[in-house]
């Protein structure tokens, strides 16, 4: 997990894309796509990670483990 104010701290861009209830690992109204800090013709920012950004990310998020409880 990794918070959307720390990736636009790395300079980089944020959408979000959740996934719908009867999609895989869905429902998650919170997941996002990063995207890296190249640009395009247009001057927007695109495309996958730079092997820098990828380290930054991956060093900045950490593993969440949700433990289903049992209903009563």
């Amino acid at each position: 997990m990794i918070t959307a104010a720390t990736v636009r701290g790395f300079g980089l861009r944020i959408t979000r894309d959740p996934i719908l209830e009867g999609q895989e690992g869905g429902p998650n109204n919170a997941h996002a796509l990063v995207h890296g800090s190249r640009e395009n013709d247009d001057g927007n920012l695109t495309g996958g990670l730079t092997k820098g950004e990828y380290e930054k990310v991956a060093r900045a998020a950490r593993f969440v483990i949700i433990t289903p409880q049992p209903t009563a």
